[in-house]
């Protein structure tokens, strides 16, 4: 049974870190010799009398131990080593991971950030006053830049802004709507639902989770 051993090597490659032979063991009495046990049964190849038909008849009346099994991973090329610190592959720049960040980054700031609780709608008096309260001439104009500008329920100037565009733009929307105030932008779909974004920027793991040895396919 050739295929059986692609089988096993398949198994075992996709849980390298986390691979036991007891794994394996379980993945061989639980689906390998059935599928097996078909295999002979329905191919005429296989009567009764051959050596792959006693085989499997054999693994079904007694599942092979735990260390049949560990020579079976030997056989494979497998050996279980010293876990080493080796070099980190960074794939940040990867072509498929190049491709995701683009798409992910036009889905985040054109869809999911107008769906998000992160602006702020001031009539044109609310506007006036807070470019007055600023003193940096650059903010003023940058502000001026962004502001997105669109009538209110009453035919009303109305202006949207970024909550992040301006640290008093957080204070304006905390006072307008409470804290961590915002609301949706005006410019969200109608049959988009809003959303709450949490990100993650690194991950953490416990000191010494890794384990002190870990299987790897010996080099043919």
């Amino acid at each position: 049974f050739p295929h059986a051993a692609v089988d096993m090597s398949t198994f075992i490659l996709d849980r390298l870190d986390h691979f036991n032979v007891e794994m394996l063991r379980d993945h061989f009495n639980n689906t390998m010799i059935g599928n097996l046990d078909d295999e002979v049964t329905n191919n005429i190849n296989f009567d009764e009398d051959s050596d792959e038909y006693k085989l499997v008849a054999r693994y079904k009346d007694r599942p092979p131990s735990y260390s049949t099994v560990l020579r079976w991973v030997g056989y494979l090329g497998f050996k279980r080593e010293l876990a080493k610190k080796c070099y980190y592959v960074d794939g940040h720049e990867y072509p498929e991971q190049l491709k995701h960040r683009a798409w992910f980054t036009d889905e985040y700031l054109r869809v999911l950030e107008f769906r998000s609780h992160r602006f702020v709608h001031l009539t044109l008096p609310e506007v006036t006053d807070f470019f007055d309260s600023l003193e940096d001439d650059n903010a003023k104009e940058m502000l001026d830049k962004v502001k997105h500008a669109f009538k209110g329920d009453n035919g009303e100037d109305m202006f949207e802004f970024h909550v992040d565009k301006h640290e008093r733009l957080q204070q304006i929307a905390n006072e307008k709507y409470g804290a961590f105030g915002g609301r949706v932008s005006i410019r969200k779909k109608p049959e988009d639902k809003p959303v709450i974004i949490f990100g993650q920027d690194e991950a953490i793991f416990n000191a010494h989770l890794s384990r002190t040895h870990q299987w790897v396919l010996k080099p043919s």
